[in-house]
């Protein structure tokens, strides 16, 4: 997990893309709810609110006061119920260059894990159904309640393929930038089973696409492009 001070703040020329929140409204201080915003950029955040929810007001009023869109998803304190909205919300939020952010801090964990299995759902036959160009991606973050507000980003990605496996390791294990023929090289001297270069080229972009719009993901040019993942803090 990436570890993130929240006191940095990015800018939209970090993340050209859309971006929506999912939060669930719990009994949390506003910030749990909404300290993940100015750090990954919102364009749209959905409320997921449970029955008899006191706290949906106060976080509605620092959205209107943040300036950001928002939509409230009334659903049940069980698992079918914001599963379904949730599969509902994802699959229209998806979209080319867009990503989801789920905010796990916050309200209850059932609602919670509904709303994680959906979006990794959604995300995959989004994959399945755009094999080539488009990109969109999902990630979870937590807000760690300290004297200043730190978040730790997980990414989701499509931990079915091993080589994406792979590639994830192999580019969040060093803080040195990676051409894809050193990521092949590493992947390649440590399995006996990987496939041939081209193979590797192919799943690589695919990986790409799943990681692209991601805050953790770096993409740099020097003589070629270098890939990194900084899950340093």
């Amino acid at each position: 997990m990436q570890y993130i001070d929240a006191g940095k703040k990015y800018s939209q020329s970090d993340f050209m893309t859309k971006g929506v929140h999912f939060i669930v409204v719990g009994n949390e201080n506003v910030t749990q709810h909404l300290a993940g915003i100015p750090q990954f950029k919102a364009d749209e955040v959905v409320l997921f609110v449970s029955e008899n929810n006191q706290r949906e007001s106060r976080i509605i009023k620092s959205l209107k006061e943040m300036g950001v869109s928002y939509r409230t998803i009334k659903v049940k304190d069980d698992y079918l119920t914001p599963y379904r909205r949730a599969n509902e919300e994802a699959a229209a939020s998806f979209t080319d260059n867009s990503f989801i952010a789920i905010n796990l801090s916050t309200g209850s964990r059932t609602i919670l894990s509904a709303i994680e299995d959906a979006v990794r759902i959604q995300l995959y036959y989004f994959h399945r159904r755009n094999f080539y160009g488009p990109s969109c991606s999902a990630f979870r973050y937590m807000v760690e309640r300290k004297k200043h507000p730190f978040l730790n980003i997980a990414p989701i990605w499509n931990f079915q393929i091993e080589t994406h496996n792979d590639i994830f390791e192999a580019l969040a294990d060093t803080k040195e930038p990676f051409t894809q023929n050193k990521i092949w090289e590493i992947i390649s001297d440590t399995k006996m089973d990987v496939g041939g270069y081209e193979a590797f080229r192919k799943v690589f972009r695919d990986f790409k696409r799943w990681f692209r719009c991601l805050p953790c993901f770096k993409e740099t040019v020097r003589k070629g492009p270098e890939y990194r993942i900084d899950l340093s803090a």
